[in-house]
Protein backbone atom coordinates (compact mmCIF):
# COMPACT_ATOMS: atom_id res chain seq x y z
CA UNK A 1 0.00 0.00 0.00
CA UNK A 2 1.23 3.48 -0.86
CA UNK A 3 0.72 6.16 0.89
CA UNK A 4 1.47 10.10 0.09
CA UNK A 5 2.38 13.38 2.46
CA UNK A 6 1.26 16.14 1.46
CA UNK A 7 4.01 19.63 2.23
CA UNK A 8 2.96 21.55 4.29
CA UNK A 9 4.26 24.41 1.79
CA UNK A 10 3.04 24.59 -1.54
CA UNK A 11 5.95 24.43 -3.85
CA UNK A 12 5.87 25.78 -7.57
CA UNK A 13 8.56 25.26 -10.00
CA UNK A 14 8.78 27.05 -13.54
CA UNK A 15 10.51 25.65 -17.00
CA UNK A 16 13.42 27.08 -17.98
CA UNK A 17 14.55 27.31 -22.03
CA UNK A 18 17.71 24.97 -22.66
CA UNK A 19 20.84 27.16 -21.92
CA UNK A 20 23.01 27.14 -25.18
CA UNK A 21 25.59 25.28 -23.51
CA UNK A 22 23.59 22.33 -22.82
CA UNK A 23 23.71 19.93 -24.89
CA UNK A 24 20.18 19.22 -26.70
CA UNK A 25 18.26 16.38 -25.38
CA UNK A 26 18.94 17.38 -21.78
CA UNK A 27 15.69 17.75 -19.79
CA UNK A 28 14.86 21.30 -19.17
CA UNK A 29 15.96 22.98 -15.90
CA UNK A 30 13.38 23.17 -13.38
CA UNK A 31 13.23 26.47 -11.11
CA UNK A 32 12.22 26.81 -7.71
CA UNK A 33 9.44 29.59 -7.15
CA UNK A 34 9.33 30.72 -4.03
CA UNK A 35 7.56 33.58 -2.37
CA UNK A 36 9.89 36.54 -1.06
CA UNK A 37 9.48 37.07 2.26
CA UNK A 38 8.50 40.90 2.77
CA UNK A 39 9.80 41.31 6.17
CA UNK A 40 12.87 43.07 6.21
CA UNK A 41 16.46 41.91 7.76
CA UNK A 42 18.34 42.88 10.29
CA UNK A 43 21.19 44.43 7.75
CA UNK A 44 18.54 45.77 5.50
CA UNK A 45 16.32 47.38 8.71
CA UNK A 46 20.09 48.78 9.47
CA UNK A 47 20.52 50.32 5.76
CA UNK A 48 17.09 51.65 6.07
CA UNK A 49 17.41 53.46 9.31
CA UNK A 50 20.90 55.18 8.32
CA UNK A 51 19.03 56.03 4.79
CA UNK A 52 16.36 57.87 6.57
CA UNK A 53 18.91 59.39 8.76
CA UNK A 54 20.58 60.91 6.24
CA UNK A 55 17.62 62.08 4.46
CA UNK A 56 17.17 64.54 7.07
CA UNK A 57 20.13 65.71 6.77
CA UNK A 58 19.45 66.23 2.93
CA UNK A 59 15.83 68.06 4.03
CA UNK A 60 17.83 69.98 6.62
CA UNK A 61 20.07 71.71 3.93
CA UNK A 62 17.14 73.48 1.90
CA UNK A 63 15.46 74.81 5.30
CA UNK A 64 18.04 77.48 5.74
CA UNK A 65 17.86 78.65 2.19
CA UNK A 66 13.52 78.63 1.77
CA UNK A 67 13.43 82.07 1.65
CA UNK A 68 15.53 82.24 -1.12
CA UNK A 69 14.19 79.29 -3.30
CA UNK A 70 10.18 80.37 -3.37
CA UNK A 71 9.09 77.62 -5.02
CA UNK A 72 11.97 76.56 -7.44
CA UNK A 73 13.58 73.50 -7.00
CA UNK A 74 16.34 72.81 -5.12
CA UNK A 75 18.65 71.34 -7.19
CA UNK A 76 17.80 73.54 -9.97
CA UNK A 77 18.28 76.66 -7.95
CA UNK A 78 21.92 75.66 -6.40
CA UNK A 79 22.96 74.50 -10.12
CA UNK A 80 21.80 77.93 -11.47
CA UNK A 81 23.26 79.98 -8.26
CA UNK A 82 26.86 78.90 -8.91
CA UNK A 83 26.95 78.37 -12.40
CA UNK A 84 26.34 82.20 -12.46
CA UNK A 85 28.73 83.10 -9.29
CA UNK A 86 31.55 81.25 -11.15
CA UNK A 87 30.50 83.16 -14.87
CA UNK A 88 30.99 86.63 -12.61
CA UNK A 89 34.00 85.88 -10.91
CA UNK A 90 36.32 83.43 -13.01
CA UNK A 91 37.13 86.47 -15.23
CA UNK A 92 36.84 89.20 -12.85
CA UNK A 93 38.77 88.79 -9.71
CA UNK A 94 42.69 88.71 -10.24
CA UNK A 95 45.13 86.64 -8.86
CA UNK A 96 46.31 87.98 -5.58
CA UNK A 97 50.24 87.41 -4.89
CA UNK A 98 50.68 87.90 -0.81
CA UNK A 99 54.78 89.05 -2.19
CA UNK A 100 52.65 91.98 -3.55
CA UNK A 101 51.10 93.31 0.14
CA UNK A 102 53.97 94.73 2.61
CA UNK A 103 54.95 92.24 5.33
CA UNK A 104 52.44 91.84 8.00
CA UNK A 105 49.55 92.59 6.37
CA UNK A 106 48.02 89.18 5.25
CA UNK A 107 48.23 86.27 7.74
CA UNK A 108 48.12 82.55 7.27
CA UNK A 109 44.43 81.46 8.74
CA UNK A 110 44.69 78.02 8.49
CA UNK A 111 45.66 76.85 11.88
CA UNK A 112 43.50 79.72 13.25
CA UNK A 113 42.94 78.64 17.20
CA UNK A 114 39.70 80.04 19.31
CA UNK A 115 40.55 80.31 22.82
CA UNK A 116 37.93 80.24 25.70
CA UNK A 117 37.97 83.81 25.85
CA UNK A 118 36.83 84.12 22.32
CA UNK A 119 33.65 85.82 22.23
CA UNK A 120 35.14 88.38 24.88
CA UNK A 121 36.95 89.79 22.48
CA UNK A 122 34.31 90.17 19.35
CA UNK A 123 33.02 93.42 18.39
CA UNK A 124 30.04 93.46 15.72
CA UNK A 125 30.23 95.04 12.89
CA UNK A 126 26.99 94.33 10.57
CA UNK A 127 24.90 91.78 8.09
CA UNK A 128 25.98 90.68 4.72
CA UNK A 129 24.11 89.22 2.34
CA UNK A 130 21.33 88.70 4.98
CA UNK A 131 23.56 85.49 5.45
CA UNK A 132 26.02 86.06 8.15
CA UNK A 133 27.24 88.12 10.70
CA UNK A 134 30.30 89.78 10.63
CA UNK A 135 32.54 90.45 13.63
CA UNK A 136 36.16 91.69 14.29
CA UNK A 137 38.31 89.48 16.96
CA UNK A 138 40.02 92.14 18.80
CA UNK A 139 42.96 89.97 19.72
CA UNK A 140 44.53 89.62 16.44
CA UNK A 141 42.34 92.29 14.21
CA UNK A 142 40.79 88.57 12.65
CA UNK A 143 37.76 89.27 10.43
CA UNK A 144 35.31 86.40 11.24
CA UNK A 145 31.97 85.67 9.53
CA UNK A 146 29.23 83.76 11.52
CA UNK A 147 26.41 81.99 9.65
CA UNK A 148 23.00 83.35 11.33
CA UNK A 149 21.56 80.03 10.70
CA UNK A 150 23.84 78.16 11.69
CA UNK A 151 24.50 79.94 15.11
CA UNK A 152 20.62 80.15 16.11
CA UNK A 153 20.39 76.36 15.45
CA UNK A 154 23.06 75.76 17.97
CA UNK A 155 21.28 77.63 20.55
CA UNK A 156 18.26 75.94 19.93
CA UNK A 157 19.34 72.61 19.69
CA UNK A 158 21.30 73.00 23.00
CA UNK A 159 17.59 74.83 24.36
CA UNK A 160 15.51 71.82 23.69
CA UNK A 161 18.11 69.53 24.41
CA UNK A 162 17.43 70.33 28.34
CA UNK A 163 13.82 71.02 27.60
CA UNK A 164 13.35 67.36 26.72
CA UNK A 165 15.87 65.92 28.88
CA UNK A 166 14.04 63.30 31.07
CA UNK A 167 10.56 64.38 29.95
CA UNK A 168 8.19 61.76 28.74
CA UNK A 169 4.47 61.27 27.83
CA UNK A 170 1.96 58.51 27.73
CA UNK A 171 1.07 57.08 24.07
CA UNK A 172 -1.15 54.80 22.65
CA UNK A 173 0.36 51.79 23.15
CA UNK A 174 2.61 50.37 20.46
CA UNK A 175 3.36 46.66 20.23
CA UNK A 176 6.83 45.82 18.58
CA UNK A 177 7.28 42.33 17.84
CA UNK A 178 10.74 40.45 17.93
CA UNK A 179 12.83 37.69 19.36
CA UNK A 180 12.76 36.47 22.40
CA UNK A 181 16.71 37.59 22.67
CA UNK A 182 16.00 40.75 21.64
CA UNK A 183 13.08 41.27 24.67
CA UNK A 184 15.77 40.14 27.07
CA UNK A 185 18.49 42.55 25.66
CA UNK A 186 15.98 45.56 26.31
CA UNK A 187 14.78 44.26 30.09
CA UNK A 188 18.51 43.93 31.04
CA UNK A 189 18.71 47.58 29.37
CA UNK A 190 15.48 49.46 30.50
CA UNK A 191 16.84 51.60 33.28
CA UNK A 192 18.27 53.38 30.33
CA UNK A 193 14.91 53.43 28.13
CA UNK A 194 13.44 54.68 30.92
CA UNK A 195 15.64 57.23 31.18
CA UNK A 196 15.78 58.50 27.38
CA UNK A 197 11.44 58.49 28.21
CA UNK A 198 10.97 55.13 26.61
CA UNK A 199 9.09 52.66 29.18
CA UNK A 200 7.47 49.21 27.99
CA UNK A 201 6.15 46.24 29.09
CA UNK A 202 7.80 42.63 28.21
CA UNK A 203 6.13 40.55 26.11
CA UNK A 204 7.21 36.68 24.94
CA UNK A 205 7.76 38.06 21.86
CA UNK A 206 8.14 41.65 22.01
CA UNK A 207 7.89 44.48 23.85
CA UNK A 208 4.07 47.04 24.27
CA UNK A 209 5.31 50.79 24.63
CA UNK A 210 3.21 53.19 26.64
CA UNK A 211 5.46 56.52 27.52
CA UNK A 212 7.33 58.05 24.95
CA UNK A 213 10.05 60.45 24.51
CA UNK A 214 8.10 64.29 24.50
CA UNK A 215 10.45 65.08 21.26
CA UNK A 216 9.18 62.03 19.47
CA UNK A 217 5.96 62.36 20.60
CA UNK A 218 5.88 66.56 19.33
CA UNK A 219 7.59 64.99 15.82
CA UNK A 220 4.58 62.47 15.23
CA UNK A 221 1.64 65.61 15.88
CA UNK A 222 3.42 67.87 13.24
CA UNK A 223 3.04 65.05 11.10
CA UNK A 224 1.48 66.13 7.55
CA UNK A 225 0.25 64.59 4.38
CA UNK A 226 3.42 65.08 3.05
CA UNK A 227 5.48 63.91 5.95
CA UNK A 228 4.42 60.25 6.70
CA UNK A 229 6.15 59.49 9.60
CA UNK A 230 3.83 58.03 12.81
CA UNK A 231 4.72 56.78 16.05
CA UNK A 232 4.98 52.73 14.97
CA UNK A 233 7.16 53.50 12.48
CA UNK A 234 9.45 56.02 14.63
CA UNK A 235 9.56 53.98 17.59
CA UNK A 236 10.82 50.84 15.78
CA UNK A 237 13.73 52.70 14.33
CA UNK A 238 14.53 54.28 17.51
CA UNK A 239 14.20 50.51 19.46
CA UNK A 240 16.62 48.81 16.70
CA UNK A 241 18.91 50.98 16.48
CA UNK A 242 19.20 50.73 20.80
CA UNK A 243 19.00 46.66 20.08
CA UNK A 244 21.99 47.37 17.45
CA UNK A 245 23.96 49.72 20.02
CA UNK A 246 23.45 47.10 22.64
CA UNK A 247 24.59 44.22 20.70
CA UNK A 248 27.78 46.73 19.24
CA UNK A 249 29.13 48.16 22.38
CA UNK A 250 28.44 45.04 24.69
CA UNK A 251 25.67 46.65 26.97
CA UNK A 252 27.54 50.06 26.82
CA UNK A 253 24.95 52.74 26.74
CA UNK A 254 25.62 56.44 26.34
CA UNK A 255 24.20 59.38 25.08
CA UNK A 256 21.33 60.42 23.33
CA UNK A 257 20.35 57.52 20.55
CA UNK A 258 20.83 59.25 17.06
CA UNK A 259 17.07 58.77 15.96
CA UNK A 260 16.21 61.30 18.91
CA UNK A 261 18.71 63.44 18.37
CA UNK A 262 18.00 63.98 14.61
CA UNK A 263 14.49 64.31 15.66
CA UNK A 264 15.89 67.22 17.84
CA UNK A 265 18.10 68.57 15.60
CA UNK A 266 15.31 68.82 12.79
CA UNK A 267 13.01 71.03 15.23
CA UNK A 268 15.97 73.06 16.27
CA UNK A 269 16.71 73.87 12.39
CA UNK A 270 13.30 74.43 11.77
CA UNK A 271 12.78 77.24 14.05
CA UNK A 272 15.77 79.09 12.98
CA UNK A 273 16.69 82.22 11.56
CA UNK A 274 16.97 81.53 7.63
CA UNK A 275 18.95 82.89 5.25
CA UNK A 276 16.88 86.32 3.85
CA UNK A 277 15.94 86.99 7.26
CA UNK A 278 17.60 90.89 7.92
CA UNK A 279 18.84 91.25 11.76
CA UNK A 280 19.05 94.59 13.93
CA UNK A 281 22.26 95.16 15.71
CA UNK A 282 20.64 94.08 18.74
CA UNK A 283 19.75 90.94 17.11
CA UNK A 284 23.05 89.85 16.20
CA UNK A 285 24.75 90.74 19.12
CA UNK A 286 21.82 88.53 21.09
CA UNK A 287 22.55 85.61 18.98
CA UNK A 288 26.69 85.98 19.47
CA UNK A 289 25.89 86.34 22.75
CA UNK A 290 23.65 83.33 22.96
CA UNK A 291 25.92 81.36 21.12
CA UNK A 292 29.08 82.11 23.47
CA UNK A 293 26.95 80.38 26.15
CA UNK A 294 26.58 76.97 24.73
CA UNK A 295 28.93 74.33 25.28
CA UNK A 296 29.43 73.54 21.65
CA UNK A 297 29.33 76.92 20.14
CA UNK A 298 32.22 76.52 17.18
CA UNK A 299 29.52 74.11 15.36
CA UNK A 300 25.70 73.90 14.63
CA UNK A 301 23.24 71.03 15.21
CA UNK A 302 25.01 69.06 12.21
CA UNK A 303 28.38 69.33 12.72
CA UNK A 304 29.04 72.18 10.67
CA UNK A 305 30.91 75.33 11.63
CA UNK A 306 29.02 78.12 12.88
CA UNK A 307 31.75 80.24 11.61
CA UNK A 308 34.78 81.26 9.80
CA UNK A 309 37.76 83.53 10.31
CA UNK A 310 38.25 85.51 6.68
CA UNK A 311 40.91 87.50 7.14
CA UNK A 312 43.95 88.56 9.81
CA UNK A 313 45.68 92.33 9.75
CA UNK A 314 48.42 93.00 11.82
CA UNK A 315 47.24 96.27 14.13
CA UNK A 316 50.62 97.21 14.05
CA UNK A 317 50.44 97.71 10.37
CA UNK A 318 49.68 101.14 8.84
CA UNK A 319 49.84 102.79 5.90
CA UNK A 320 52.52 104.61 4.68
CA UNK A 321 52.15 108.07 2.63
CA UNK A 322 54.98 110.15 1.25
CA UNK A 323 54.27 113.84 1.24
CA UNK A 324 54.37 115.42 -2.45
CA UNK A 325 57.54 117.09 -3.16
CA UNK A 326 56.11 120.69 -3.75
CA UNK A 327 60.10 121.80 -5.25
CA UNK A 328 58.94 119.12 -8.44
CA UNK A 329 55.58 120.30 -8.39
CA UNK A 330 56.66 124.12 -8.83
CA UNK A 331 59.06 123.53 -11.49
CA UNK A 332 56.51 120.82 -13.64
Amino acid sequence: MTSSVRPQQDVGYNFKTRPEFMPKGLSPVLLFDHKIDGNLSPMAKTKLHDEILKSYESELDHIKWEKYLKGYDPGKFFDEMYKKKAGNFNNEIPSINESNFPLGVMKDLSEFKFPKTFFDDLEIIGQVDRKFIVAVYKKNFSLVLFDQHAVHERTRLEDLMKEYEGVNVSCENVTIFMIQNDVKLLKNHQGYLNTIGVHFRALKNGITVHRIPLSLYNKTKKETKENSWNLPKLLELLIQEILEQIKDTRGILTGLPQTLHQIISSEACRGSIKFGDNLSEEEMRKLVENLSKCSLPFQCAHGRPTLTPILSLDREYNVKSTKPHLKKLLES
